[in-house]
């Protein structure tokens, strides 16, 4: 899986971090989704597993269709796919929307908590 690392200028959130994350995954793959993620600013991660250290993750992502590996700065990781990978039901993913206003796909596990309070869905915990 390539490793790409972004700066992480400008960026205070997770959410400012993912979008970064996004638009360099569309220089690489046409229809990227976003398949895990971990916030070393306040230790959340996505999705929830046991122990869910950075190479653990990294691990779980690529054995899931993980293509890309996206670092922003140190503080923000991102493991991304191709959305084509996955079986024609997206009922595993959520769009979400970019500052910018474009959307892309999050996969549902992997979704924080600012997205589901858009979409208006429970909120999980995701740390």
């Amino acid at each position: 899986m390539p490793k790409v690392t972004l700066p992480s200028t400008w960026i205070s959130d997770i959410e400012a971090a993912r979008d970064r994350a996004v638009i360099k995954a569309r220089a690489i793959l046409s229809d990227p989704v976003v398949l895990g993620w971990r916030d070393n600013r306040t230790d959340a991660v996505a999705p929830d597993m046991p122990d869910a250290k950075l190479e653990r993750r990294r691990e779980h992502a690529m054995a899931n269709s993980g293509e890309l590996d996206i670092d922003v700065g140190s503080d923000y990781h991102f493991v991304i796919g191709e959305a084509a990978d996955f079986e024609a039901s997206r009922s595993r993913f959520t769009e979400v929307k970019s500052a910018d206003g474009s959307a892309y796909l999050c996969a549902s596990d992997a979704c924080t908590d600012e997205d589901r309070k858009r979409n208006g869905e429970e909120l999980g915990n995701n740390r």
